[in-house]
């Protein structure tokens, strides 16, 4: 059947990060909060961009994997690579801290009050300090063998994490 557009959508701008993430399953989704939007790429470039014009407001690179995020945590920008967390400031992207974990973060890391969740894909849970990325506890799950990295990502509300796994387990921690 032909198909008759409703309307027309016109591009308001476009901004090219890389080439994409080829064959990779990651989830760099761009971020939009307030006025500005943050994105980033497989290979750790990550922007910030005026929401209404695509205008640079900044741009760092990284130079490590990055495979999750970015999420808002006030005034932080936060992102998951191979085996750790990084935090950037919103204004500058200056990195202000990066913490170890145990393997590749699939799933955006999120944050409230003082805390930063995140999942690596081993199974294990990450609560993390937001002030300076220590590690304050750890939960350790196991994974399938047959999960093809499979994240859900945390649910973090009035200090609880909710969390599922690949082994159909459901945890409040």
């Amino acid at each position: 059947a032909k198909i008759r557009p409703e309307l027309d959508v016109e591009p308001r701008w476009a901004v090219q990060l890389g080439k994409g993430v080829g064959k990779q399953h990651v989830k760099l989704a761009p971020l939009v909060d307030g006025d500005q939007v943050y994105a980033a790429n497989l290979k750790g470039r990550v922007v910030a961009l005026e929401r209404d014009t695509g205008s640079r407001l900044w741009q760092v690179e990284l130079r490590v994997p990055l495979t999750a995020g970015p999420t808002a945590a006030d005034d932080m920008i936060l992102l998951g690579g191979d085996a750790e967390v990084l935090a950037l400031n919103k204004k500058d992207g200056r990195l202000r801290w990066r913490a170890p974990v145990s393997s590749e973060v699939l799933a955006a890391p999120v944050s409230q009050g003082d805390l930063v969740i995140a999942r690596s894909v081993d199974g294990a849970v990450f609560a993390l300090s937001r002030v300076d990325g220590r590690r304050l506890w750890r939960f350790d799950q196991s994974v399938t063998p047959l999960s093809l990295r499979g994240n859900s990502t945390p649910v973090l509300q009035d200090n609880v994490v909710l969390i599922g796994f690949a082994n159909g387990r459901v945890a409040a921690l």
